[in-house]
């Protein structure tokens, strides 16, 4: 039997120098310490990990005649066999 559990990341999102621009910082601390718990609540139910893929998001914005645009972890999809 296999279970599928979708963990987001700890994320915090801020304005930058322009109202349309917006940064996004992953917490690597708060979500490692979200990846120990999971894993460590499904091990003492029997489970047994077997993968970790991180899930991708991404922004971008025209700008003049430029534009930005970035891409972070927005979550984890972690996958357990017992």
């Amino acid at each position: 039997m296999y279970k599928t559990v979708h963990l987001k990341t700890k994320k915090e999102s801020r304005r930058t120098t322009s109202d349309r621009l917006r940064s996004v910082k992953v917490s690597g601390e708060e979500t490692s310490a979200s990846v120990d718990e999971c894993i460590q609540a499904h091990a003492a139910e029997g489970f047994k990990l077997v993968s970790i893929t991180p899930l991708v998001s991404a922004s971008s914005s025209n700008v003049g005649t430029g534009g930005w645009g970035f891409s972070y972890t927005e979550g984890l999809v972690i996958v357990f066999e017992k």
